[in-house]
């Protein structure tokens, strides 16, 4: 009968004339060193379900050597080990997957930057020809307004017209502006 003697001393003891591990060996040596072992992975993961997934793939990789390891061989440090190098190996497999995945979010990030700075142009070309389509003091008050940032009696004092006169013109001013860029917004969605 095999058996793991003195799992602290971290040994493996083979009895039997085959030196391999046997079930029952593999079991004790299982139930000794797996939640060690996910807490040790765990602790460079952070990520409980890797973790249990890369010492379950160790425990795995140790049944399936079970018949070349040497007696010797001190199994936590083996364990350990085989652990460390699957924590690594998937590691550097995801950071390929994240690699790809960040190529591909950057890639929809420029798309849409580009759409909206072609958006954005178009926008602004609306609004600068609208505001060239004002009549005359219309768009004369309304650049006064918006563009030199004079209030409504400044504009009024500059122009010699109302406040009220001023009001006007930018009320209508702003409404040609916002129903120009939003009849623009629509065409270029119907291009898009």
């Amino acid at each position: 009968m095999e058996k793991i003697t003195n799992p602290d001393s971290g040994k493996l003891r083979r009895l039997g004339d085959n030196h391999a591990i046997t079930k029952k060996a593999f079991t004790t040596l299982f139930d000794t060193y797996y939640v060690p072992l996910c807490n040790y992975i765990y602790s460079l993961t952070k990520d409980r379900q890797q973790a249990e997934d890369i010492v379950q793939d160790t425990m795995f990789i140790v049944w399936e050597s079970r018949n070349n390891i040497q007696s010797n061989l001190s199994i936590k440090n083996y364990l350990y080990k085989i652990a460390y190098n699957k924590f690594i190996d998937t590691y550097r497999g995801n950071k390929v997957h994240l690699s790809y995945v960040d190529e591909v979010k950057k890639t929809a990030l420029d798309y849409f930057i580009d759409k909206e700075e072609d958006y954005i142009s178009t926008k602004n070309a609306v609004v600068f020809a609208e505001i060239q389509n004002l009549p005359p003091k219309c768009r004369e008050a309304f650049l006064l307004n918006k563009k030199q940032g004079l209030n409504y009696k400044e504009v009024a004092e500059e122009l010699n017209i109302s406040v009220k006169t001023v009001e006007i013109h930018i009320s209508k001013a702003l409404n040609r502006i916002r129903d120009k860029v939003k009849d623009s917004y629509f065409a270029i969605l119907e291009v898009s």
